[in-house]
């Protein structure tokens, strides 16, 4: 083994003929255009569902896709919801105190401009 190549490698690589194809690649891809328009036709007016109700909305209406394929355009699309944690936070600074009466109570926030204690 010479620079991490094994040599029988190397052999096999030299001996194949000129129209070799490597059949271990992915089929080439689909059109996804029917898809993509059948998931725009529910989101545009559900647009609060994420890739899971829109996928079993369209089963229920008779149209199967793969699940997978169905999450992977609607992320090469734009069309996912924020995950938990990854939507950007308001830039609103929260000024208050928090009052407790005693210990083992309940608490509340008190906003100074804006409600009174709860």
């Amino acid at each position: 083994m010479l620079m991490g190549v094994l040599r029988s490698n190397i052999l096999i690589k030299k001996t194949r003929s000129s129209d070799w194809a490597d059949l271990r690649k992915s089929p080439p891809k689909v059109d996804d255009a029917h898809l993509k328009y059948a998931i725009a036709y529910v989101v545009k007016d559900l647009a609060a569902y994420g890739y899971i109700r829109v996928w079993d909305r369209l089963k229920i209406d008779g149209r199967q896709f793969n699940r997978k394929r169905f999450y992977m355009v609607m992320r090469d699309q734009g069309w996912q919801l924020f995950r938990q944690g990854q939507k950007t936070l308001d830039t609103i600074k929260q000024e208050g105190t928090v009052a407790v009466k005693g210990s083992d109570t309940r608490w509340c926030s008190y906003v100074v401009h804006a409600w009174e204690i709860c």
